[in-house]
């Protein structure tokens, strides 16, 4: 029985032991705080925003259509090669007095064509077209015993085009100045959606640094009334003030110890509002820093005076 009873508590302890191991890094994360600055807040806020991220693509998208139809203003160059080009045929030939017979031919063309075409800003353009390739015929004739016949031949041609549309808008200088538009239309969203989180983020900052400060001056108040009730019930017990003076001394008291935990529950609204406005995790404790530097003057008083 000893040994069983000693066994269990081993094995309790170890469990335990267990427990306190995968418990610490959930009490150093909850013990850890999160120091920002304004910048660094604003940081986040940047790097966390859905909205910024959505117009962010939007102008992206617009930046490449933009690109795209201004590509289409610039002289472009298309090849085309066909090296080979088989085709086989067979065609029937119809007897009078017998069966048809069939003849067979192929031809095998190498070549290819080249454009160059220049694009005018007034919608036309200006092409040059060449083109060369040669064709290798093959023909085998029923009515010739099958006997294969052959041919080679090349062919060339150069050509000079120049296309405007009439009586009608200027289509690609229209898509161009639509796709403009766009763009600088989402690079505006783009901006401002920055702007306004940089404007939201600082003034939530300053509200939030500013009734950490109200918490600690009201924090300090409470302790010079704590201190003045302190003696002004030593002065009573002496005979030296009246009962009312201890008595208004215990109300500031009580009522800067209300202040103090009003000043509490308004900054932890505050902080919660801060952390879902950047984008961090309810359960993160944070607290903010200034960084402002004030430069020290020293002032000749001769020249002051």
């Amino acid at each position: 029985m000893k040994m069983k009873s000693l066994k269990n508590s081993i094995l309790v302890n170890i469990v335990i032991l267990c427990i306190l191991i995968l418990s610490l890094p959930a009490i150093s994360r909850a013990g850890d705080t999160l120091v920002l600055t304004c910048n660094d807040a604003i940081a986040i806020a940047l790097d966390k925003s859905f909205s910024l991220k959505t117009n962010l693509y939007t102008r992206t998208a617009a930046e490449h259509y933009y690109r795209f139809y201004k590509a289409m203003f610039k002289p472009r160059i298309d090849v085309r090669l066909f090296a080979p080009s088989l085709n086989e045929s067979v065609s029937p030939v119809q007897q009078a007095d017998g069966l048809p017979v069939y003849n067979s031919s192929g031809i095998t063309q190498f070549g290819g064509t080249l454009k160059y075409t220049y694009m005018l800003s007034t919608g036309g353009n200006v092409a040059l077209n060449s083109q060369l390739y040669r064709e290798n015929l093959k023909t085998r004739p029923a009515t010739g015993d099958f006997k294969e016949l052959r041919a080679k031949q090349a062919y060339s041609s150069i050509s000079l085009n120049f296309t405007q549309p009439l009586f009608t808008d200027n289509i690609l200088k229209e898509n161009l100045k639509e796709a403009r538009l766009r763009f600088e239309q989402s690079s505006w969203r783009f901006t401002r959606e920055q702007m306004d989180i940089v404007f939201r983020v600082t003034y939530e900052f300053n509200m939030l640094y500013r009734t950490i400060r109200e918490k600690e001056i009201i924090r300090e108040k409470l302790k010079n009334s704590e201190e003045a009730y302190r003696i002004a019930q030593i002065k009573f017990r002496s005979g030296r003030i009246p009962e009312g003076d201890v008595l208004i001394a215990e109300i500031a008291e009580s009522r800067d110890r209300a202040d103090l935990l009003e000043s509490e529950g308004k900054l932890e609204r505050i902080k919660d509002s801060f952390k879902q406005s950047i984008g961090l995790e309810p359960d993160v404790d944070i607290d903010v820093t200034t960084d402002l530097k004030y430069d020290v003057f020293v002032i000749d008083m001769d020249k002051a005076i």
